[in-house]
């Protein structure tokens, strides 16, 4: 319940710069300006005191996931949000602004160019895509949150040490919450000045600290409009644009943590201030005790008025009986110090192109109020004086503030969701509670390793493949993608690339060869050492059940060696260069490197007649000659009709020709992508999960990005090795996960059951998606009749055409 008190004292206003403006310059409330982003409110010669005078500082602070949280968790952020306020003892202003970006450079940067004319027409489907969901969301409204500290001190060096002194604790407390704090320069605050003054105009901010220094430029011309006409309830702007400024002058008993949410997330431009100033706790003691002690003296006149009537019950009133115990609980918490009485102004800001655009949008803002049992109305008369107030400076000029607890004012609790708006990223849908679009760089985390969870038909594919459309579309990086199960055979096709499927098929025109050697080899000694290396993995699966000795290792290391040692003296010939190309060895150049060592030797005779089948036998089609492509830019491995012998060998060779794939590609300055999908096929045998824990380990040095797909998270649980990928992965998609306990998921991921309901039975293309430590629900579904759907659909029954 909100107690409201009646105002006593008055909270301290801003001196005006000017009593009377000359030109709209002068409205601007701000002095002087300083570079590092401190602002001087007021002239040295005003104030209370002769030469004290207002300064402010203003922050940017991060969003967190509040929406998303479960009520035992928001019942902690209120909590640690209500330390922070209790914890001010300065006059300060929360203020979120949803403002439009600059829609031209917006799409210049999501809207990326295509790498080559091949990439054009899959460019323009993409941005067609893009282009449809910024419509549909929320029309490039971003949203802005600020935190403006004010203090009033006699220069700018004590006003300077005094910010400096209460930032790392201000900063402290903001982390608690989740969320970050950042200082703005004089640059940025300006910008977001213009984007008050000028909304819409975003674009046409252009301000320089040395070009004003050198060139005495007035800032204030930089931001302000060029007119600006103040009516009763209205403002009137340059351009037709007008704004309307509104206060709380109601407040309910009861409110909820939605009012605010409701408010911010208007598809229209909005900037919520809530202006607060702490009362000292000695001065708000003997407020609440003069209250106390009129309550009691008019119980004590009730009592005496019923004696007086012959009436000699004790029986008091309820309402009074009330306040009674209300104002002793208030009494008892502040001077325990575990409550706080502040006063606080809201004021709300609502711009529009039109005078019917604005009564339209404010008496939606009114139905909020009016829903949550608040009277929202315009400031009458003094809209240019509550405009100022509402600007993310510390400047106050409407006196509309009341008393309320820290507890209470909690509830206005200014965080919503989280946002993925990286620069040069690919788009992953759009936010489900903002409907902002999810721009991520996977290159900007610590690690851009990630995994991918859904059930059959939740989207995982499709969501990959729109990963992989974009990085072929506008980048130039490779794609590798190990396919078990043949479904990206089509996409490969489409795209130009390689698809190389692992088997006899007369149908195969690619082959793999796991001992083939680069044109370019930096360090020679450490490549064979690899290859040796590879070689034993090969040979233990080829002798399976019987293991690997020493006495084995011995002989395929000598044979290894070897035949590098006389491959590289070959190349090394000069005579060589006048003729073809030197043939790499293989794995028959190493079972014949063998073979001459087996005279006596039983080790390298079981050898060789286990590697038979795999250098000349049914099974020898690692034994050839390499043909991929090493310039395609997108190579598919399939491995769908290899039986479970070959499967294994398969999983081997596929590692390890992607692991010098990607070393090659390092030292050409080239990033690679790669997918696995049925990622669980991997993990099942010992050797490929080793290999891609290490390949997981080391791909990120080698500016490698890789990302698993699998059904269910229960696959990621299987071992120690499984859950060190995924907890070396900052990029995850939960899709949907049938129906799963919040237990069975929190060893891997730290999210609420309310997040958690995102993926228990999501639609195709809906969950949970994670970049770094955000994570948001999101929505990247599709048009049915769209090219890329048609593209990325993998639904038998919607492929055939029917409709089961």
């Amino acid at each position: 319940m909100l107690k409201l008190l009646k105002k006593e004292t008055h909270t301290p206003q801003t001196e005006r710069i000017y009593k009377v403006p000359l030109c709209i310059q002068d409205t601007i409330p701000i002095y002087r300006i300083a570079e590092n982003g401190i602002f001087e409110l007021e002239k040295p010669t005003s104030g209370s005191k002769k030469g004290i005078h207002q300064f402010d500082r203003m922050y940017l602070f991060e969003d967190i996931n509040f929406s998303t949280q479960d009520e035992e968790e928001k019942e902690d952020t209120c909590s640690k949000f209500e330390t922070l306020l209790r914890s001010m003892n300065v006059s300060y202003k929360i203020i979120v602004s949803n403002h439009y970006a600059d829609n031209n450079k917006l799409r210049e940067e999501i809207l990326q160019k295509a790498v080559s004319k091949e990439m054009e027409p899959l460019a323009k489907e993409y941005h067609k895509m893009i282009g449809e969901r910024l419509e549909e969301g929320r029309g490039g409204l971003l949203q802005s949150k600020y935190f403006v500290v004010s203090c009033r001190k006699p220069d700018y060096e004590s006003a300077k040490t005094y910010f400096n002194t209460i930032e790392f604790s201000i900063q402290q407390l903001f982390h608690r919450l989740g969320s970050c704090l950042i200082p703005l320069d004089a640059t940025e605050r300006l910008r977001a000045l213009h984007s008050y003054y000028r909304m819409g105009e975003e674009a046409s901010f252009s301000f320089d600290w040395n070009e004003y220094l050198h060139l005495k430029r007035d800032w204030r011309n930089d931001i302000i409009n060029t007119s600006l006409r103040e009516k009763p309830e209205h403002l009137e702007m340059e351009g037709g644009t007008c704004a309307c400024v509104m206060f709380v002058r109601k407040y309910p008993n009861g409110l909820t943590d939605q009012f605010l949410n409701e408010l911010t997330n208007m598809n229209f431009p909005i900037i919520y201030t809530m202006d607060v100033e702490p009362l000292d706790n000695n001065v708000a003691y003997q407020m609440i005790m003069k209250k106390y002690m009129a309550n009691e003296r008019s119980i004590n006149r009730e009592q005496e008025m019923k004696n007086e009537n012959g009436d000699y019950s004790t029986n008091i009133n309820y309402e009074r009986r009330k306040q009674q115990r209300d104002t002793e609980e208030m009494l008892d918490r502040i001077s325990s110090f575990d409550e706080r009485l502040l006063y606080v102004g809201i004021t709300i800001v609502v711009k529009a192109n039109s005078i019917e655009e604005l009564e339209e949008r404010t008496e939606k803002i009114k139905i909020i109020g009016q829903t949550h049992n608040m009277d929202i109305v315009p400031h009458s008369h003094k809209q240019l004086d509550a405009l100022n107030t509402s600007l993310p400076t510390g400047a106050r000029f409407v006196d509309t503030m009341r008393t309320i607890t820290s507890e209470e004012l909690s509830i206005f609790i200014p965080f919503n969701v989280q946002e993925i708006n990286d620069n040069q990223g690919y788009c992953y849908g759009f936010n489900k509670v903002s409907k902002n679009l999810i721009i991520g760089n996977r290159k900007l985390l610590k690690n851009g390793n990630g995994m991918v969870f859904g059930v059959p038909g939740s989207g995982k594919s499709y969501n990959e493949k729109s990963e992989m459309g974009q990085v072929l579309c506008f980048s130039t990086d490779d794609i590798i993608v190990i396919d078990p199960m043949s479904e990206y055979k089509d996409i490969a096709a489409a795209w130009g690339g390689q698809y190389i499927n692992l088997s006899q098929s007369a149908e195969n025109v690619y082959y793999v060869n796991p001992f083939h050697v680069p044109d370019v080899v930096p360090d020679i000694d450490r490549f064979v050492a690899e290859k040796a290396e590879f070689a034993y993995a090969i040979c233990e699966q080829a002798l399976k059940p019987t293991p690997l000795t020493s006495r084995h290792i011995a002989v395929i290391d000598k044979a290894v060696r070897d035949m590098y040692s006389e491959y590289f003296k070959q190349k090394n010939d000069r005579r060589r260069k006048r003729k073809t190309r030197l043939e790499s060895p293989t794995i028959r150049t190493m079972r014949d490197g063998i073979a001459e060592r087996s005279e006596g030797n039983d080790s390298a005779i079981e050898l060789v007649e286990q590697l038979e089948v795999f250098a000349d036998g049914t099974l020898d089609i690692f034994a050839r000659e390499q043909s991929i492509s090493e310039e395609n830019r997108f190579t598919v491995y399939g491995f769908s009709e290899l039986g479970k012998r070959m499967r294994a060998m398969a999983m081997l060779v596929m590692i390890e020709s992607i692991t010098a794939k990607i070393k090659y590609n390092q030292s050409d300055g080239v990033a690679t992508w790669v997918y696995v999908d049925e990622m669980h096929e991997l993990w099942g045998e010992e050797y490929s999960l080793h290999a891609l824990e290490k390949m997981w380990r080391e791909v990120r040095k080698r500016g490698g990005i890789c990302t698993g797909m699998s059904q269910n998270l229960i696959d990621a649980q299987r071992n120690r090795s499984t859950k060190t990928m995924v907890s070396n992965s900052e990029f995850m998609l939960l899709l949907d996960q049938g129906t799963m306990d919040k237990e069975a998921v929190e060893d891997l991921f730290d999210i609420s059951a309310e997040q958690l309901a995102c993926v228990n039975g999501a639609d195709p293309g809906m969950g949970l998606i994670r970049f770094g430590d955000k994570i948001v629900p999101f929505d990247n579904t599709m048009k049915k009749d769209s090219e890329l759907y048609q593209l990325f659909n993998t639904n038998f029954h919607e492929i055939a055409g029917t409709t089961r």
